[in-house]
């Protein structure tokens, strides 16, 4: 009992992700994207953590945004710090400033590049994700979560009557 005590999550993280699942949520409604689908995207590519430095292949964000092609009107600036940059801070403009402003951005944003996506592939999720992630691995990773589902604190990918692709 003990142990189980001591591995269970704060309550602050069980809130957290609570919050996550409420943004997945109304996102998904307002955008018209798979909720399943852009927390199974999160997941394989950030595992629900909002990275406010971008990554090595310029990624951005609990929705790991590397396409920043859809346009916004933003003209704020974000500092950010960063333990892989040489300076320590660097400063974020425009769309990446948006996309690290907060959690609810990126999704919003990463769901508005998958709904163009899937606009372009005729609704092939395969097609999307791959123009989303760029290469094989992510879709097959992505596709494995959203048919799978996982368990993850209490933020849960489960589906029912999940089409084969």
């Amino acid at each position: 009992m003990l142990i189980y005590l001591l591995l269970a999550p704060s309550l602050e993280i069980i809130h957290y992700y609570e919050y996550l699942d409420s943004l997945f949520s109304n996102v998904s409604k307002s955008e018209g994207v798979d909720k399943e689908l852009l927390k199974s995207i999160a997941y394989v590519q950030t595992r629900f953590y909002h990275h406010k430095c971008p990554s090595i292949d310029s990624s951005i964000g609990i929705m790991g945004v590397k396409d920043f092609s859809i346009p916004i009107n933003y003209n704020k600036s974000i500092e950010v710090e960063c333990e892989n940059c040489l300076n320590k801070k660097i400063t974020l403009n425009g769309i990446k400033a948006y996309l690290v402003e907060n959690e609810e951005n990126n999704i919003r944003y990463a769901s508005k590049l998958l709904r163009k996506f899937l606009n372009e592939c005729s609704n092939n999720i395969i097609c999307a994700l791959k123009r989303y992630g760029k290469n094989d691995l992510f879709v097959e990773d992505v596709l494995k979560i959203y048919r799978e589902g996982v368990e993850f604190y209490n933020l849960s990918i489960k589906l029912q009557n999940v089409k084969q692709f």
